[in-house]
């Protein structure tokens, strides 16, 4: 970061102390797919992801990643106002907080929108968390809003706690439903994953006690699908898999299954 000190709302992101990474990856085989995000970045932040990246595609060969910033935690440590603060936020906000590191008299939203790479919705949405919301930063004209109005640092901003956390943008916004939508998509996708170890183990064993049958389903999930079943959720899929006669309890034992060739 730039560590020269400023004066008045000049937003100071703290020279780099040797910062931390980490990559949390989600495989598509569990987890639904999410858009890539583009963003403008600062060159040291970019050559550890190209690093991170390099280091990946060598231990995984012809896996591709792709970077989802809005669900992100960073940590910015700050001098704002003359108090020293760390703000915890999602990547697209630090997208936005690092780009006005070196505009601290200000920059226009049209700017903004041109250094981050963000699209015109989206850059509103995180604009409306940092200063609505947070009130780290302010626009003026506070009135309205318009690509030409200009981003700066709160002159004004004081906050009587060191750690703060910005908050998101409103829960109506397209980057919760489309969380919501994902947390249904994963659980749709489960069941699936649970039905086909079923039926699979089923065809080769034909008959199997229940006890056996929560294990080996268990067992192939976490190998194939890298999550690990309740065993309520595989009973469910059971007794789904029984009402369309792909599987029978056996008429001389409850605690049997058969397979419905």
């Amino acid at each position: 970061g730039d560590g020269r000190k400023g004066g008045g709302g000049r937003l100071q992101i703290l020279p780099d102390q040797g910062g931390e990474f980490e990559g949390c990856i989600l495989t598509s085989g569990f987890w639904p797919s999410q858009p890539e995000e583009h963003l403008g970045l600062p060159t040291v932040i970019t050559d550890t992801f190209r690093e991170f990246q390099a280091f990946y595609e060598q231990q995984f060969g012809k896996r591709r990643l792709k970077w989802v910033h809005s669900l992100a935690t960073v940590t910015i440590q700050a001098k704002l106002n003359g108090g020293n603060y760390e703000f915890c936020m999602n990547g697209l906000q630090a997208a936005v907080v690092l780009a006005l590191n070196d505009y601290p008299s200000g920059i226009s939203i049209q700017d903004l929108i041109s250094k981050t790479l963000m699209e015109p919705q989206v850059i509103k949405r995180v604009l409306l968390s940092l200063v609505i919301r947070s009130k780290i930063l302010v626009k003026k004209p506070s009135r309205e809003y318009k690509l030409t109005d200009v981003i700066m640092p709160n002159s004004r901003f004081h906050s009587s706690s060191r750690r703060l956390r910005v908050p998101g943008t409103n829960a109506k916004d397209s980057t919760t439903t489309r969380r919501k939508a994902s947390i249904l998509t994963v659980a749709e996708d489960r069941k699936g994953a649970l039905e086909s170890a079923i039926v699979r183990i089923l065809k080769i064993r034909k008959t199997i006690l229940h006890k056996d049958l929560v294990q080996e389903v268990s067992k192939m999930v976490l190998n194939r699908n890298h999550f690990r079943p309740d065993p309520k959720q595989i009973k469910q899929r059971i007794e789904s898999l029984m009402s369309r006669e792909y599987v029978e309890r056996d008429p001389n034992n409850s605690e049997v299954y058969n397979y419905c060739a």
